[in-house]
């Protein structure tokens, strides 16, 4: 149906993926790594936002969506792909990102990983805060390159 339930409380959850589109991905997905579907967890919907959950793994992946970066990572591991494996999950979307743009204009590209091809103004609050976030850890790593230079 696409409606799920909360881990630990088993509160019923509407919306947690689309049943045309993201369940059957995610039957596939699961099978292929031999889990168990009703007992794999998904994200919920964010309810401010609107439309579905199920975003898979610490990359949060979309179950359509990682269908088609799963056989690039797998050549490129020569594993089967799985979005729970933070290897994988980072690694599929570096290769996200950079078809999104992101060498040329990480917002847009952040904005996609986000949202799709589309989104609104009152979602760009997560491509600036991504932005913000990669900043810091530039001055960081500039910081440490620094720090090594001097022999710290």
């Amino acid at each position: 149906t696409g409606d799920g339930v909360r881990l630990g409380s088993q509160v019923k959850v509407a919306k947690i993926m689309s049943p045309t589109r993201g369940v059957p991905a995610f039957i596939e997905i699961t099978k292929a790594l031999n889990r168990d579907p009703f007992q794999t967890p998904v994200s919920c919907p964010i309810a401010s936002v609107g439309g579905y959950g199920g975003a898979m793994g610490p990359a949060q992946f979309i179950s359509t969506t990682w269908l088609s970066y799963a056989p690039r990572v797998k050549e490129i591991t020569g594993q089967e792909a799985d979005p729970w494996n933070i290897r994988d999950a980072f690694f599929a979307a570096g290769l996200y990102l950079r078809d999104a743009g992101g060498i040329k204009d990480e917002f847009s590209a952040a904005m996609r990983y986000f949202s799709g091809g589309t989104w609104t103004k009152y979602e760009e609050f997560y491509g600036r805060s991504v932005l913000e976030i990669a900043s810091r850890y530039e001055e960081d790593i500039k910081t440490l390159d620094n720090n090594l230079a001097k022999g710290q």
